[in-house]
């Protein structure tokens, strides 16, 4: 054999390697990935996400939207950060909270607990249910902001729309109890520790042995985007999810399945907005989602779901100083929050 052909074969035996690698590697990267995307999330949902230009809000819509937009920038600008080294500002968004609820016409209750030397407390009203052996349905949000951040979208938007759906919700009653809480601390450091507000909760209701149908947690709900691109969630592997960051997600876990497939279809079928739903295979949020208070739910043993715009995968300046109000979009919370009420009503009555 000349030189030449030798040195040809060897060229060919060489490509011939490389292909064999470049496609063994492909297919590594496309079964690890397939496996982690099945692994952390199932992604159908009953019912139709809206599309299309949404329509104009109501004479009652245009009410809550003002509201809601007055509770954001009470929480996030008057008061502004609000946490365990601003523990003067928490008390005060505490104190507008309680004060609104009252307002509304509801007697708000506290579950107190002391942390270093501070005391700290959720805080809750109820609608009483026809039925006292139903198990009982919850829904919450934090209202505290993460260090040096004003939090308007994380979470005034979340407070906002929690106190506007139990304005909504005040004089009905439903076949099941509903119990609608403001959590202390479920930013860090206390975030995902013991002494979350929410912790404490779930682990109340769990020691006293609660009958608890699911919770609804409401955690970054106002902020969203038209741009391209403007959605970034790391578990969209395949692209299922929108590109746009124009929907409303529900997040649950292999547990709440079916109580997150419920919420969503009820969101669904009454409100034009866009949403999506994700549940998790494991018992841990996909990654870069925020949010805790439905988690701790999850630990206790409790279905759970949060509600949310997704956080740091849209929104480039959560849990900054420029997560002001400005920045919080009244029109589309106002709408996911009327979905929202359907979504409890629904719940409350089967």
């Amino acid at each position: 054999m000349s030189l030449n052909a030798d040195r040809t074969n060897q060229s060919s035996t060489l490509m011939s390697q490389k292909r064999t690698y470049s496609i063994i590697c492909a297919a590594i990267v496309l079964t690890t990935a397939v496996a982690f995307y099945w692994r952390v999330t199932w992604h159908s949902m009953p019912g139709q996400t809206f599309n299309g230009p949404l329509p104009p809000l109501s004479e009652k819509e245009v009410t809550v939207r003002d509201a809601l937009a007055k509770h954001v920038h009470v929480l996030a600008e008057d008061i502004g950060e609000r946490n365990s080294t601003q523990f003067e500002h928490l008390n005060k968004a505490a104190e507008y909270i309680i004060q609104e609820f009252k307002n509304i016409g509801y007697q708000p209750r506290f579950q107190e607990y002391e942390l270093n030397g501070k005391t700290y407390k959720n805080i809750e009203v109820e609608i009483a249910g026809k039925d006292p052996n139903a198990a009982i349905l919850i829904v919450g949000a934090h209202y505290d902001s993460a260090l040096n951040s004003p939090g308007a979208d994380d979470n005034a938007s979340g407070v906002a729309s929690l106190l506007e759906l139990s304005r909504a919700l005040w004089g009905k009653q439903f076949d099941r109890k509903i119990k609608i809480v403001a959590f202390a601390n479920g930013e860090p450091p206390y975030a995902n520790t013991p002494d979350s507000g929410s912790h404490r909760y779930a682990q109340l209701a769990k020691g006293y042995g609660a009958k608890i149908k699911g919770m609804i947690s409401l955690d970054e709900l106002g902020y969203y985007s038209d741009s391209p691109e403007s959605e970034k969630l790391p578990v969209n592997i395949f692209s299922y999810y929108p590109a746009v960051g124009d929907f409303v997600m529900a997040v649950g876990n292999a547990e709440s399945a079916s109580f997150c497939r419920g919420a969503i279809e009820s969101f669904r079928n009454s409100t034009k907005f866009p949403s999506e739903g994700i549940i998790c295979r494991d018992s841990v949020n996909p990654q870069g989602m925020e949010g805790v208070d439905h988690v701790e739910f999850w630990k206790a043993g409790y279905p759970a779901v949060m509600f949310t715009d997704t956080g740091a995968d849209r929104d480039p300046v959560i849990h900054s100083a420029e997560d002001v109000s400005s920045r919080v979009d009244a029109d589309r919370l106002c709408r996911v929050t009327g979905g929202l009420v359907a979504v409890l009503m629904s719940l409350a009555s089967n």
